[in-house]
């Protein structure tokens, strides 16, 4: 999860700024640290943070969907209870 916590925050700092020429200068800026101006990512970056939320994914899925996963356990009694719920 603190991968996930990692990539998510990532995402959050491209997806949620400011982005603007500043001076002909692409510029990037953080809003929530103090209006911090920082160069934006270049495409490589953002390509390797693409990997690694398409990775973190792929693992949590086969978590989700495998007998021995660890949320498998979690999503099974999920379901049961929503079967009960919807039962009565």
């Amino acid at each position: 999860m603190k991968r996930c916590e990692t990539v998510t925050r990532q995402r959050n700092r491209y997806t949620h700024n400011l982005w603007l020429s500043l001076e002909g200068k692409a510029v990037l800026l953080e809003l929530a640290e103090q209006d911090r101006h920082m160069a934006p990512p270049t495409a490589a970056e953002l390509r390797s943070l693409a990997d690694a939320i398409r990775c973190l994914y792929a693992e949590i899925n086969a978590a989700r969907m495998k007998s021995d996963g660890f949320l498998h356990e979690a999503v099974q009694k999920l379901r049961a209870e929503k079967r009960l719920a919807s039962q009565g």
